[in-house]
């Protein structure tokens, strides 16, 4: 899909689901832009009662003043109305991406740098959404500025406003310095038979017109940014995608089970082959091997993220195809991604009817819930929790999984950051968790655990 398609098609659905702002944005627009130029225009009443006497001048400045103070009012309401739809199109779109990243294949997934995922999440789409603001609110007061205060011109010289304003535009394409030079000429070019009061008048509308055009061209170098923030939220929702997954979990499983199961990358390059094993609940499994043996590769094999090239997944002796399998796992991984946000928010995932208080009920069964009160679950992690131990990150990312609850708990390497207190809590809590759950897991320390089935992956 085209970047501008994708941009316009986001903005008008904004626009389609909250068409009250919509209208209140485009009545504040037109109000404000009419407010200036007659509060320009009326200069020129202002001197043509000081040049009579100055009767009723003051009822007329009043007037002015309530003018201005209507331009200033319509502009802060379509300002705020505007940023009310800015922030609406930065939820859409990162709700967009996030589905997108869910039904995106897995080995596409694995290609995309997490730290990218993260800058366009956070930044790019605070970047594109602020098009929105800038063409609607920025650009659209100057331009509605621009077309009355160019009618009232017109009609006190239409002459000198149609050439005025062709060389203000063209040197506006040009430079804004030249355009903002030609706001301090002397504009006694308008002609000898016009009264004081329309001359006042016009310099200050053309003033005002000048103005406008400056800014409009001033903020066209914001659409750029925005445009190029677009680009690459584009790259991640103009991508192909599978079906969604199931919306509903997978709430109780009994066994799960691998049937002679192998995988390659290539054909004829097998990654591992010939691997079986069943699992059932209140049992806890032990992938192990060496480096690179595909401990991990087995378990992405397992959630149905790899299409195994031999074998098959059976669940309570059914089997299991594609990504069905992932509505009922809770998948810890060796490399944790965090986003800068809330603590709350990074332990749980996407779920925000996992209350507050289970996730420190779990936070307690791990053994960190005294940690996690004193810190807070609204206190604000950086980018990649940078503010956090490796200890500590490992054990939030385990917490993040037991939260979801799922049937499954799958754990790449769970006790590789712990010191050896944390490692034996965890330890204990595994033991405990896999009453009601399966568990399967990756680790070299398997001194930790004690009665569990052993899959050797060579």
């Amino acid at each position: 899909m085209k970047t501008s398609t994708l941009r316009n098609q986001n903005i008008l659905a904004t626009f389609r689901r909250h068409s009250p702002w919509l209208i209140l944005m485009m009545v504040m627009l037109l109000t404000t832009g009419f407010a200036r130029a007659l509060g320009a225009d009326m200069t020129s009443l202002i001197v043509d009662r000081l040049e009579t006497g100055g009767e009723g001048l003051g009822l007329l400045i009043l007037v002015v003043c309530l003018v201005q103070f209507v331009n200033y009012f319509t502009k802060f309401v379509s300002a705020t109305s505007c940023t009310a739809l800015q922030k609406k199109l930065e939820v859409s779109l990162r709700v967009q991406i996030l589905r997108t990243l869910q039904r995106i294949p897995f080995g596409e997934f694995e290609g995309i740098d997490p730290g990218v995922a993260q800058t366009i999440l956070r930044k790019d789409v605070e970047g594109a959404a602020k098009y929105l603001y800038v063409v609607f609110s920025r650009i659209g007061v100057s331009v509605t500025t621009l077309c009355f205060t160019a009618w009232f011109m017109l009609r006190i010289d239409p002459w000198v406003t149609c050439v005025l304003l062709a060389i203000a535009v063209c040197l506006g394409f040009l430079n804004r310095r030249v355009l903002a030079r030609l706001k301090e000429l002397n504009l006694r070019a308008i002609g000898g038979s016009k009264e004081l009061g329309q001359v006042v008048a016009y310099i200050s509308l053309s003033t005002q017109a000048l103005i406008s055009i400056e800014m409009i061209f001033r903020w066209m170098g914001a659409v750029v940014g925005c445009n190029a923030a677009w680009e690459r939220v584009n790259s991640i929702l103009g991508r192909e995608t599978q079906p969604e997954l199931p919306r509903q979990r997978i709430s109780s499983v009994e066994t799960l089970s691998a049937e002679d199961l192998g995988f390659g990358y290539e054909e004829g390059k097998w990654i591992f082959r010939h691997r079986s094993f069943t699992v059932s609940r209140g049992e806890m499994l032990l992938i192990t091997g060496r480096s690179g043996s595909g401990k991990s590769t087995l378990f992405r094999c397992l959630m149905g993220l790899y299409q195994p090239g031999e074998g098959r997944v059976q669940l309570d002796g059914k089997p299991v195809s594609g990504r069905e399998l992932l509505a009922g796992v809770g998948f810890v991984p060796a490399q944790h991604t965090f986003y800068a946000g809330t603590v709350y928010e990074n332990i749980t995932p996407g779920d925000h009817t996992i209350s507050r208080e289970t996730c420190l009920q779990n936070a307690r069964r791990l053994g960190i819930g005294d940690w996690l009160e004193e810190v807070g679950l609204d206190h604000l992690l950086l980018e990649n929790a940078s503010d956090l131990s490796g200890g500590q990150k490992q054990i939030l990312s385990v917490l993040q999984a037991v939260n979801f609850d799922a049937p499954i708990l799958i754990l790449d390497e769970p006790f590789a950051s712990l010191d050896a207190g944390r490692r034996e809590k965890l330890a204990a809590f595994l033991e405990e968790y896999k009453r009601d759950h399966l568990v399967i897991l990756t680790s070299h320390q398997e001194e930790q655990l004690d009665g569990v089935k052993v899959c050797p992956m060579g």
